[in-house]
């Protein structure tokens, strides 16, 4: 009886390894989910749209300057809301020691090409930044 057990399971096992083989041509079901299914994939930040003309990539990766040109912070990380729109930007503020962060809106930001990088034009001085409440 455990010997017809065992076999019984044995075959069970290889057929369920048959199932599941790459080697099978997917069935008509198969290929209308794998068709129809939602990717859950992230999207490339390069080539995801951020704000202001940007990507999410070039956003990440700007400097903010005051309108009078000078470098007052680097953006760490852009902020979505739950539908994945920007929101706001948070922002290191350059020659902080320690490292100190903000918050910043997208509004009154303009965006600068400066060769490849891109820079984000403010009315904001870094006086104005070192006012803004710190994000930790």
């Amino acid at each position: 009886m455990l010997k017809i057990a065992s076999i019984a399971g044995f075959i069970t096992t290889a057929a369920l390894l048959t199932a599941c083989s790459d080697n099978n041509p997917p069935s008509e079901t198969n290929q209308n989910v794998s068709e129809n299914a939602v990717s859950t994939a992230v999207p490339d930040a390069s080539v995801q749209e951020g704000a202001l003309g940007l990507t999410m990539k070039q956003l990440g990766d700007a400097e903010i300057l005051s309108a009078n040109g000078i470098e007052i912070g680097e953006v760490e990380r852009v902020i979505t809301d739950s539908a994945g729109a920007v929101t706001h930007l948070l922002v290191e503020i350059e020659d902080s020691d320690p490292d100190r962060y903000v918050e910043i809106p997208l509004e009154g930001l303009t965006p600068k090409q400066v060769e490849d990088d891109w820079e984000l034009e403010s009315q904001l001085t870094k006086e104005d930044l070192l006012a803004l409440p710190e994000v930790k």
